[in-house]
């Protein structure tokens, strides 16, 4: 049975010629773009480098502090002590100077920081350097006035415990006198006449004001 040949008309060759041509069109723009988005991403990465915050730490013993990529999808790797992949490091118990490394996972983008990690001295305890409590000192207990001289109208003080009661004059013999005291050996203006009739030949009024 012979084979017939399928013949298109004019007008549907120019139809299948520009529906070819279209399609070809369409699959180079797509390759296009997807070329010029591999390079841009190349680009932008080669042109801001990777940084990590902070970029120096320095650390006692034992505690920790938290890296950070600027939100980049990066793994983390040190030299020394430990570090989470969410980039919180922990200082070992060896001293020295150590170096944290983040890689970009989707670049060969990398960063460094430098950690030193010191002996830190412990902090004293209160007990080692509480001072001791003050010793008690006893309160002298009140006292009160002898007879000093013939008329029995000078008391007698010679401690240091208060005094209860209020005599006419006090022989001092033994005390000390406040920088506030006024004092003067000798009577003059303000002293009554009766303290004045007391001092007999050979004696010296001590006359005490108080302000």
């Amino acid at each position: 049975m012979p084979i017939k040949k399928l013949e298109l008309s004019e007008g549907a060759r120019e139809i299948l010629f520009w529906f070819t041509v279209a399609m070809i069109a369409i699959v180079a723009i797509v390759a296009l773009v997807t070329i010029l988005r591999a390079c841009s991403n190349i680009v932008s990465q080669s042109g801001s480098p990777l940084e990590i915050d902070p970029s120096e730490a320095r650390l006692c013993s034992g505690e920790q502090t938290l890296f950070s990529a600027g939100g980049e999808d990066v793994t983390w790797e040190a030299s020394g002590g430990d570090i989470s992949q969410s980039g919180l490091f922990t200082a070992g118990a060896g001293s020295g100077e150590y170096v944290v490394t983040a890689s970009d996972r989707g670049s060969s983008r990398t960063a460094q920081a430098i950690v030193r990690v010191v002996a830190c001295t412990p902090t004293p305890s209160a007990d080692a350097t509480s001072t001791p409590p003050p010793s008690a000192t006893a309160t002298p207990e009140a006292g009160s006035f002898t007879t000093a001289d013939a008329r029995d109208d000078i008391g007698l003080y010679d401690t240091g415990a208060p005094s209860q009661e209020s005599p006419a004059g006090i022989d001092i013999r033994a005390a000390s006198i406040r920088a506030d005291l006024r004092v003067s050996l000798e009577p003059g203006a303000g002293v009554p006449s009766e303290f004045a009739d007391w001092v007999e030949e050979g004696e010296i009024l001590l006359w005490i004001a108080f302000y």
